[in-house]
């Protein structure tokens, strides 16, 4: 068995990317909910995920060569990382409380009954 938990193979799938952004947006929820309000924890897990996306590009080699493939992968990076953050938040919230009623806020329950 490999002493690696996660590796490039790994990271280069959905699972894996969406495993990352996870784990790197748990380990930092603390110090970003102290600097900044709730709601920058996801623009942080979206920051997260852009990172990594660039990151396996640059790996793979996406980076190099004509502006236009250059573009394109970049292109193809930013709409996987929404996916990629989308699942992960997701996945975070079903994990730590499945069982969890979300409220909605008076102001809003009111209008829709009015």
């Amino acid at each position: 068995m490999s002493p690696e938990y996660i590796t490039m193979d790994y990271l280069a799938t959905t699972a894996g990317m969406v495993a990352a952004v996870t784990l790197l947006t748990q380990f930092f929820k603390g110090t970003i909910k102290r600097i900044f309000k709730d709601a920058t924890v996801r623009l942080a897990a979206w920051i997260i995920a852009f990172a990594l996306q660039v990151f396996m590009l640059y790996v793979n080699g996406a980076l190099v060569g004509e502006t236009r493939a250059v573009v394109e992968a970049l292109g193809s990076g930013f709409l996987n990382s929404v996916v990629v953050v989308l699942a992960a938040t997701g996945t975070y919230e079903t994990l730590s409380d499945p069982m969890a009623m979300k409220e909605k806020p008076p102001m809003v329950v009111k209008k829709l009954y009015q």
